[in-house]
């Protein structure tokens, strides 16, 4: 937040450090001695309003078709805050990427995001083994470039449910209770 301070994000909430010592020993503390992280880079994610978002992606395995999307939803920040685990809104891409001034189409971004995951569900799929959903974050960044944030072999689907659409809840649910392994 400035020369001397940091604003730590985490959960729903935000902390303020005031200098490097106080940062360290809290990450130190909190999360470092207790697992392993991998840190990334920031991504300069594309923003709606001010605020930045990311999109889940969720994959599902069919028998005969392989990987398949079966949810999409763009999750954006709340403001003041740089990441969308706190959500202040949920979006359809093309409403989002149609609000959003970056430099890829809705067709595009959705081709691509759909080409990624299914590729990186099937690579992860061969490196685990029996897994049957996947649920991506992916970033577009303010020149359109798509980033994979994370994966996560269980993911959250709470925010399909919450979404006003629930032909997408509905289609998740049928592939869980049919491919389930």
């Amino acid at each position: 937040t400035g020369d001397a301070a940091f604003e730590v994000h985490e959960m729903q909430g935000k902390l303020i450090k005031t200098d490097y010592d106080e940062l360290f020993e809290y990450i130190l503390e909190q999360y470092l001695s207790q697992k392993d992280y991998i840190v990334q880079q920031l991504i300069s994610l594309a923003k709606i309003n001010g605020c930045p978002f990311d999109i889940r992606v969720i994959t599902q395995i069919v028998e005969d078709n392989g990987w398949i999307v079966t949810g999409v939803i763009v999750k954006v920040a709340a403001k003041g805050y740089f990441i969308s685990n706190r959500a202040g809104n949920l979006l359809t891409l093309e409403k989002a990427l149609s609000s959003a001034e970056i430099g890829i189409s809705v067709e595009n971004a959705a081709k691509w995001i759909e080409i990624i995951t299914q590729k990186a569900s099937s690579r992860l799929n061969q490196n685990i083994g029996e897994l049957s959903i996947i649920g991506f974050d992916i970033g577009i960044d303010d020149k359109g470039e798509i980033w994979v944030i994370e994966g996560n072999y269980v993911p959250s689907l709470s925010m399909f449910y919450m979404f006003d659409n629930n032909e997408i809840h509905e289609r998740i649910s049928y592939y869980i209770k049919k491919y389930k392994k």
